[in-house]
């Protein structure tokens, strides 16, 4: 039963969200990388910063276990920071987002370098260390302040159960795994099918939040 008169804190929701919506970009780079190796095996090598370390490889060989470790954990984050809030999701966030911005500071200090983003087969090529240094911070801050309103003061938090129209936008996602295929074995490397895969990979992404976050009539605990 709804608690009128301790109603589910409106501050810490939007705290909540914020933070867990500015996580998302960092999935997609695990995200991306990952389906690129499944799709084009060895003839796609990537490198990626994981914390204090860097990690790379070419198709399944080298560190490619990190990236389903990284885009699985980050999916379930949020799963959980959108439609299961609990105080272990608001502070497993935090510290990771914590962690994010203490190695993007480092890294831009030690190897400023290394911290060029390179996308090929977009043209686009930029240094993510301090700018990242920065966002991570403050998406740890909203979650830190999204704890201190929707828990601190003891309200009930909200808790959105799953439901077919989240499947079936879950669904339309996979439904882009064929086209992916496609477009990345047929063509030149870094050519026009290689972008389109990326475009179809962010629009694949896209469809999975949307399916985290449609649906969320409140059921309250």
């Amino acid at each position: 039963m709804e608690d009128r008169v301790n109603p589910p804190s409106v501050t810490g929701q939007f705290f909540r969200n914020l933070a867990v919506l500015m996580f998302a970009p960092s999935v997609i780079l695990a995200w991306l990388p990952m389906i690129r190796c499944l799709m084009e095996g060895a003839d796609y090598q990537w490198e990626l910063p994981l914390f204090f370390w860097r990690t790379g490889g070419a198709g399944l060989s080298g560190d490619f276990w990190t990236l389903p470790v990284q885009a699985g954990l980050g999916t379930l984050l949020l799963y959980l920071g959108l439609r299961h809030p609990s105080r272990f999701s608001y502070w497993f966030l935090a510290i990771v987002l914590a962690l994010y911005a203490v190695s993007w500071l480092l890294a831009y200090f030690m190897s400023p370098g290394d911290l060029v983003f390179r996308g090929d087969s977009l043209g686009v090529e930029f240094n993510i260390g301090l700018a990242g240094a920065f966002y991570s911070a403050v998406a740890a801050m909203f979650a830190i302040l999204g704890a201190r309103f929707e828990f601190a003061l003891d309200r009930p938090r909200p808790v959105h159960p799953w439901t077919r129209a989240n499947t079936i936008v879950l669904l339309m996602a996979l439904a882009i795994v064929p086209a992916q295929f496609i477009l990345f074995n047929r063509g030149p490397q870094h050519g026009a099918n290689d972008a389109l895969g990326v475009y179809a990979t962010l629009a694949q992404w896209g469809l999975i939040l949307l399916a985290l976050l449609a649906n969320r009539p409140h059921r309250r605990l």
